[in-house]
């Protein structure tokens, strides 16, 4: 139903999850006992052969609007678009690289969940800069054995480290991998 101030969205396709949305609240509904086992196959027949919202709305109405049985925290997570990507805090923990080295993206890869962007994009870091330690630290060691001092290889490895830790930190910023 729609009114003066909204567009009529009846008779639209309906998506995957919008569907899906209403296949857990009329399984929710079941769960809380609102309806019974031939009702809620009824009601799942109807949504999942639902091509327009029009369609799909008839499969849960008359359903009680009650908390569902299953907390949001433990459904499936938005998809994975740059609007909902955590960008900030991805920067930011590149750039954590400069003040504590690989620790900062170690903390990151330990507060995100599993198989997310943000995720992938700290471990990326965190790998990044393990790496580079390494890199420095045979720099250093071939300065002292072939230099006795100082090398460019150390300024090389250091220039090198600077730059892409920086670009690891924009693409962060940017939600891009």
């Amino acid at each position: 139903m729609s009114t003066p101030w909204q567009k009529d969205t009846s008779s639209l396709r309906v998506t995957n999850e919008q569907r899906d949305r209403v296949l857990d609240h009329i399984n929710d509904a079941y769960a809380q006992g609102v309806i019974d086992d031939s009702d809620r196959e009824r009601r799942v027949e109807m949504a999942l052969l639902a091509r327009t919202r029009a369609e799909l709305d008839q499969s849960f109405r008359n359903l009680p609007s009650f908390k569902p049985s299953v907390p949001e925290a433990f459904r499936a997570p938005l998809p994975d678009t740059r609007e909902n990507r955590p960008t900030k805090g991805v920067g930011l923990c590149s750039l954590s690289s400069f003040v504590a080295g690989p620790i900062g993206p170690a903390i990151g890869v330990g507060v995100t969940r599993k198989g997310s962007w943000a995720r992938r994009s700290v471990t990326r870091q965190l790998v990044t800069q393990v790496g580079f330690l390494g890199l420095g630290g045979v720099a250093l060691v071939l300065s002292g054995l072939f230099f006795f001092g100082h090398s460019v290889l150390v300024d090389v490895v250091g220039l090198v480290w600077v730059a892409v830790t920086i670009v690891q930190a924009v693409r962060g910023f940017q939600g891009r991998d």
